[in-house]
């Protein structure tokens, strides 16, 4: 079972836990993205926002301190 063994690794039972697919890898971890694509159209114009990114960022640390 995928959350007993992420649990387990976690809670330190284990040294290491590997998934077969990398989908069932993100189970266990928080995710956040970006609410953009990636931007091919403003690249290398220097005006890009770090914004969302930063914002993502933010989620992910309130998340995982909960």
């Amino acid at each position: 079972m995928p959350d007993t063994c992420f649990a387990g690794a976690a809670g330190g039972r284990f040294d290491a836990a590997v998934a077969m697919y990398h989908d069932q890898g993100h189970i266990p971890i928080i995710r956040t993205s970006v609410d953009h694509g990636v931007a091919f159209d403003i690249a290398g114009k220097g005006i890009a926002s770090a914004d969302s990114m930063v914002a993502a960022i933010e989620l992910a640390a309130k998340m995982a301190a909960s």
